[in-house]
């Protein structure tokens, strides 16, 4: 929490709380997060929701060894971020400048037999030092500053023509999503300073 972020207690990769929904909206403070002893002595983990509630966080899920191979070839820019170790494969951290709404929480793609996955709001992310149902333990890979990037918009678009190849089919004269006009709002990217880990 002392990063912004809204975080939630969870037992495997399922948050304890049965309300746990409203805090994809409304902000978390000390007092929230104090509240929630008696759930956090009983956790297995702690995850943290994506979205304008956690300053507008996005993590890119990199599921499976050629998930994170294609990903990395692709878009080497943005492999320098704050990245987590997962049971199969990373999680990479952004923020995104600007607010932004999108009728989904989570983008994704098959890849071989895993998939990349854009994971924007109303959803969460499993965290370290979190054990993961596997067995293993969720660990910081790379300890960089989270990027604060514009370039999420060409990720969508990249994984929608995936898609597109997949089926067969062509997006070239396809419209952008509202999300991915209001990522490609602003052409540069910056980045913001490292805090802890919640």
């Amino acid at each position: 929490h002392k990063r912004g972020w809204n975080v939630l207690p969870v037992e495997g990769k399922r948050p304890i709380l049965s309300g746990w929904k409203q805090w994809q909206t409304q902000e978390q403070d000390t007092g929230d997060i104090n509240r929630m002893e008696t759930y956090w002595r009983s956790a297995t983990g702690i995850a943290v929701v994506c979205g304008p509630v956690s300053g507008n966080l996005v993590v890119i899920d990199l599921d499976g060894q050629l998930a994170v191979d294609l990903f990395h070839k692709q878009f080497p820019q943005l492999t320098q971020t704050y990245t987590v170790k997962t049971g199969r494969g990373l999680h990479l951290y952004f923020y995104q400048h600007h607010k932004y709404s999108t009728d989904k929480a989570v983008h994704k793609v098959v890849v071989g037999d895993g998939e990349i996955a854009v994971r924007v709001q109303d959803c969460y992310v499993v965290a370290p030092p979190s054990k993961h149902p596997s067995g293993t333990n969720y660990e910081i890979q790379s300890g960089w500053k989270i990027k604060r990037t514009a370039m999420l918009g060409r990720v969508l678009m990249w994984m929608n023509q995936q898609k597109a190849s997949d089926d067969e089919e062509t997006i070239s004269s396809a419209p952008k999503t509202s999300m991915e006009r209001l990522f490609d709002r602003h052409p540069s990217s910056v980045e913001t300073q490292q805090s802890d880990v919640p």
